[in-house]
């Protein structure tokens, strides 16, 4: 992601590779001239661009223990704490402020008829 503009710029480590080696946009094909001004851009000014994290870097088990840890009160982040651990843990997490009255799972449903409780009030869902 380029700081400065915000934007998400894609750069294949092929013409990464072609950039760090010193080479020039003629030896890039046409259609990867912007992708390689992109890769200079970066070996030029490396605190410029931040690398997004892969798939295999966000882990979304941790997300979910984290997010158990600091729930209060402290029984209820046993119970979610409880609830991710094995097969499901997604789907068992997410029942367990339903089954304390705290959300409803609504499922699919389209709107006027969506509402959703959260600590006993009822919201049409939009």
């Amino acid at each position: 992601m380029d700081r400065q503009t915000g934007k998400v710029e894609f750069v294949s480590r092929e013409v990464l590779g072609i950039a760090e080696e010193d080479g020039t946009a003629e030896d890039v094909l046409e259609w990867q001239r912007g992708e390689f001004e992109v890769a200079e851009a970066i070996f030029a000014d490396r605190d410029r661009f931040e690398k997004l994290p892969t798939k295999y870097d966000i882990h979304a088990w941790d997300i979910m223990r984290e997010f158990a840890e600091s729930i209060e009160p402290e029984r209820l982040s046993d119970e979610l704490q409880n609830a991710i651990h094995g097969a499901g843990a997604f789907r068992h997490a997410a029942a367990v402020p339903a089954r304390k009255g705290l959300v409803r799972l609504s499922g699919r449903c389209a709107p006027p008829d969506c509402y959703r409780v959260v600590r006993g009030e009822r919201h049409r869902v939009h």
